[in-house]
């Protein structure tokens, strides 16, 4: 049996470090947008050059647009990344439910 073209590409996309990291917390943002200085102060040992990547590599993917705001750099989820993001809250069920048993 061979591997889900479709599970392959998502978890390309969140096997990187930091991603999912990034995705859920865009995701908890008013209007699923932020910015870089808010990611970095809320996401804990993130160093800006990982984050940098990060943020690059999800706007690549269209999980997130880029923008200036007042000259910072905003983040916004797009559709996809959206719909990325709620497939989280299973996965966040499951794993609260794992740390009550371990």
């Amino acid at each position: 049996m061979s591997v889900c073209p479709y599970v392959e590409t998502t978890f390309q996309i969140l096997g990187k470090k930091w991603s999912a990291m990034i995705i859920h917390y865009v995701y908890s943002c008013e209007k699923h947008q932020t910015n870089f200085t808010d990611i970095k102060h809320n996401i804990s040992n993130i160093t800006p050059r990982a984050l940098s990547l990060r943020l690059s590599e999800l706007v690549d993917y269209k999980i997130l647009c880029h923008s200036e705001h007042n000259g910072h750099p905003t983040y916004r989820l797009t559709k996809q990344g959206i719909e990325l993001a709620k497939a989280f809250e299973p996965i966040q069920h499951w794993g609260s439910e794992y740390l009550k048993v371990n």
